[in-house]
C-alpha cells in the first residue's frame, strides 16, 4: 500500500491525449519511411511524444528505434533523452518497472562517454523509480543519491527537489523519519522557490503521511490542509484523492471508523474526476472493503470487492498486495480462518520482500490475531514480537525526538536566517575595522618582499607560459580527434549498416562485423580524447570517468557500488599520466571483478594522505579473484603504478582489496 502512495505523488500527467493522435502517429510513420539524418530524427521525437501517455500503441519498439538511431549518429543527448523517457513509460504507464531497469542496462552502455550530468541526472532518478517500485529499496537509494550528487553538480533546481521528494518518501517508508522529513522539507523550500505548485503540494502530503506515521497528528493535519487549499485552487483532484486516502488512514489510527469510511468514499470520488482513476480504484476500493469488514458491514465489503474481481488485472501482480489485503480481512471477518491465515502469509511475504516495514508490522499483528483464535499460541506469540519489535523502533524516543527536531526547524527556518544574517553583518565589520589595522602593521613587510616576489613570479610565468602551451596543443588534438575522427568513425558505422540491408545475407555478416569494429573504435577514441584533454586534468573529471564506466558495468551484473573521496579537493588540478593510469588501474580491476569475482557490492575510495594519493578498490566477493586468471590485470597494474613512481599493493582476504598510491608531488 505504501509503495502506491509514492507513486501516486510521482505521476504527472500521463493521459492527455489529442483528438488526432491516432491520424497524428499515421502521418509521421508514413513521413519516417523517407527520411534520414536529422529530419528522421525529428519524425522519431515527435512519435515518441505522441505514444508515451499510453500501452494502445507501439511505444516500447519506436522508443527503442529511437534511441538506436540517435547513437548511431552520435546524437547522445538526445538517447539519454529517450532512455530516460522509456524507463519512465515503464515505471508509469506499462507498470513494468522490472523492464526500466532492463532498460538501463541494454542502451545505457551506448553512451559512454556523453557527460551531460543534467540528462543524467534525470535518468538516475528515473531508475531509482525502476528499483524502489520493483521492491529493490536498497538498490533505489544508490540512484537517488547520483540523481542528487548530479542535479547538484548541473544546478538543476527542479530535478535536485523531484530527487528530494523521492528518496524523502522512500526514506519514510523504510522507518528512517529523520532522513525523510529533512529531505522533504529541502524538497519543499526547492518548490517554493520555482514556484511549482503542483510538486510543492505532493511534498506536503509526504510530509503529512510521515508525521501520521509517528502520531503527529496535529501536524500532519496542517500540512495536509494546507495540500488541500491548494488542491483546490488549481483543482487538481488526482492529489485531493490522494490527501482523502490518506485522511482516512489517520481516521483509522485514531478510531474514527465513520470518517474513516467517508474519506475512502471521498477519494473514491475525486478519484474519479482525475485521469488517474485507473490507478487510485485500485487501492482505494480495496481500502473501503477493508473498512467495511472491519465495521462489520460484511456484505458491503464483498459486494466492493466483487468489482475487483471483474478484471483479472485488478487481482495480480503489483495490485495483488491491494486484493490479498481485503480478502484476508474479509475472511477473518467471516470466521474463515483458514483463508484469512493462507491470505495473512501472502500479504505479510508481499511486504517483507518490499521491505515496507508499516506492511511488515501490521501483517504480523494480522497473523497473530489470527493464530490466536486457531489455538496456535506459539506463532501468535511470535508473531506479536514482531509487531511489537517494529513498533517499539518506530516510536523510539530518539526518532520522534530527531523528528520533532527537524519539524521545528522547519517552522523557524525564515526567523533563524533572519538572525543568521544580522550576525554575519556584525561579523563582516568587525572583521573589516581588523583587517584595516593588519594593513598597516603589514605593510612594511610586503614593500620588502616585493622585489623578491616580482623575481619568482617572473620565473613562474615563462614556466606557466610552456605548461600553458603543451596544454593548448593537447586540447586541439583532442577536438581534432574528437571531430574529424569521430565523424570518420560515425559515418563508416552508419553506411555499412545501410549496405548491410542491401546485400545478400551472405555479406551481411561482414557488414554487420565492420559497422561493430567502428563503433567499438568510436568508444576507445573517446577514451583516447579524454585522456588527452588537458581540460580534464583534474580530480572532478577523474572520479566522473570512474563514476561512468561503473555504472555502465557493476549494475549488468547486479553488484552495487559505492565512490568516496576523502581529503582531496576535486576542483584540485592533476598531471595528466597521473589521471589517465590511475583510471586505466581502476578499469582492469572492475574488469577483473566482472570476470573473476562473485561479489555483490564494489566499494571505490580516493583518498590523499600526508605524502601520497590513495586509490582502494574492494569488493565483498567470498571465492572471487582467480590469481592466475587475472594475473596478467594486476602486472599490468602494478606496472602503471611503478611508472607513476608509486607502488601496488592487493590481498585476499575476505574478499579482493587493491591499494594504489602514488606521489603527491
Amino acid at each position: 500500500m505504501k509503495q502506491f502512495l509514492l507513486f501516486l505523488l510521482i505521476s504527472s500527467n500521463l493521459f492527455a491525449q489529442d483528438a488526432n493522435t491516432d491520424q497524428e502517429i499515421t502521418s509521421l510513420r508514413d513521413a519516417l519511411e523517407n527520411s534520414v539524418g536529422g529530419d528522421r530524427l525529428e519524425q522519431l521525437k515527435k512519435l515518441t511524444k505522441l505514444t508515451e501517455a499510453s500501452t494502445i500503441y507501439d511505444h516500447d519498439s519506436i522508443a527503442r528505434e529511437t534511441i538506436n538511431y540517435a547513437t548511431s549518429i552520435d546524437s547522445m543527448r538526445f538517447a539519454t533523452e529517450q532512455i530516460q523517457g522509456l524507463i519512465n513509460y515503464k515505471n508509469n504507464i506499462a507498470g513494468t518497472p522490472e523492464e526500466g531497469i532492463e532498460v538501463f542496462k541494454e542502451f545505457i552502455p551506448l553512451t559512454k562517454g556523453y557527460d551531460n550530468k543534467k540528462w543524467l541526472a534525470k535518468v538516475y532518478l528515473e531508475l531509482a523509480d525502476s528499483y524502489y517500485f520493483s521492491g529493490k529499496r536498497d538498490s533505489s537509494f544508490i540512484y537517488y543519491d547520483k540523481s542528487l550528487e548530479y542535479s547538484a553538480i548541473a544546478k538543476d533546481d527542479f530535478v535536485q527537489g523531484l530527487a528530494k521528494l523521492y528518496v524523502g518518501g522512500a526514506y519514510g517508508q523504510r522507518g528512517d523519519f529523520s532522513k525523510g522529513s529533512k529531505s522533504l522539507q529541502e524538497a519543499s523550500r526547492i518548490f517554493i522557490k520555482l514556484k511549482d505548485t503542483s510538486n510543492l503540494i505532493s511534498a506536503k502530503n509526504s510530509l503529512a503521511i510521515l508525521y501520521s506515521q509517528n502520531g503527529f497528528f496535529e501536524e500532519a493535519a496542517k500540512e495536509r490542509n494546507e495540500g488541500m487549499l491548494l488542491s483546490e485552487k488549481i483543482k487538481n483532484y488526482g492529489k485531493l484523492a490522494s490527501f482523502s486516502y490518506n485522511i482516512a488512514i489517520d481516521n483509522k489510527k485514531q478510531g474514527l471508523e465513520k470518517k474513516r469510511i467517508k474519506h475512502l468514499k471521498d477519494a473514491l470520488t475525486y478519484s474519479k474526476k482525475s485521469e488517474f482513476e485507473t490507478f487510485y480504484k485500485i487501492p482505494f476500493t480495496s481500502a473501503l472493503a477493508i473498512a467495511y469488514s472491519e465495521n462489520d458491514s460484511i456484505l458491503k465489503a464483498e459486494e466492493v470487492l466483487k468489482q475487483l474481481e471483474i478484471d483479472p488485472n485488478n487481482t495480480s501482480d503489483r495490485n495483488r498486495i491491494y486484493y490479498v489485503d481485503a480478502i484476508k480481512e474479509i475472511a477473518k471477518a467471516k470466521g474463515n480462518l483458514k483463508d484469512a491465515l493462507s491470505f495473512g502469509k501472502e500479504s505479510l511475504q508481499i511486504n517483507t520482500d518490499r521491505k515496507s516495514y508499516e506492511g511488515i508490522q501490521y501483517g504480523s499483528y494480522f497473523l497473530s490475531e489470527v493464530y490466536e483464535a486457531l489455538g496456535n499460541n506459539n506463532e501468535a506469540l511470535r508473531h506479536y514480537k514482531t509487531y511489537t519489535k517494529i513498533k517499539d523502533s518506530i516510536t523510539g524516543v530518539q526518532k520522534t525526538r530527531s523528528l520533532a527536531y527537524y519539524q521545528t526547524l522547519y517552522e523557524t527556518e525564515k526567523r533563524d536566517n533572519t538572525i543568521n544574517a544580522q550576525r554575519t553583518n556584525l561579523t563582516l565589520l568587525e572583521q573589516k575595522n581588523k583587517t584595516r589595522n593588519q594593513l598597516f602593521l603589514f605593510a612594511g613587510t610586503l614593500i620588502a618582499l616585493g622585489i623578491f616576489v616580482f623575481i619568482l613570479y617572473k620565473n613562474y610565468r615563462q614556466k606557466l607560459q610552456r605548461r600553458l602551451a603543451v596544454e593548448q596543443l593537447r586540447t586541439k588534438i583532442s577536438a581534432d580527434l574528437h571531430d574529424d575522427v569521430g565523424s570518420l568513425l560515425t559515418g563508416l558505422s552508419m553506411q555499412t549498416e545501410l549496405l548491410a540491408r542491401q546485400v545478400p545475407q551472405e555479406l551481411r555478416f561482414k557488414l554487420e562485423r565492420v559497422s561493430k569494429v567502428s563503433k567499438d573504435a568510436m568508444l576507445k577514441m573517446r577514451d583516447a580524447v579524454w585522456a588527452m584533454d588537458a581540460r580534464k586534468d583534474n580530480w572532478q573529471s577523474l572520479k566522473d570517468r570512474m563514476n561512468e564506466f561503473a555504472s555502465e558495468t557493476l549494475p549488468l551484473k547486479d553488484i552495487s557500488y559505492t565512490i568516496d573521496v576523502d581529503n582531496i579537493e576535486l576542483s584540485k588540478s592533476m598531471q595528466g599520466a597521473v589521471r589517465q593510469n590511475l583510471y586505466l588501474i581502476f578499469k582492469e580491476a572492475i574488469a577483473n571483478v566482472l570476470k573473476h569475482s562473485n561479489a555483490s557490492k564494489v566499494t571505490i575510495t580516493l583518498k590523499r594522505n600526508k605524502s601520497n594519493y590513495s586509490l582502494y578498490i574492494s569488493d565483498n566477493g567470498k571465492t572471487n579473484q582467480n590469481l592466475s586468471k587475472a594475473g596478467q590485470g594486476l602486472t599490468n597494474m602494478t606496472l602503471r603504478a611503478t611508472q607513476l613512481l608509486g607502488n601496488l599493493q592487493y590481498k585476499n582476504d575476505d574478499g579482493f582489496h587493491i591499494i594504489v598510491n602514488v606521489p603527491s608531488a
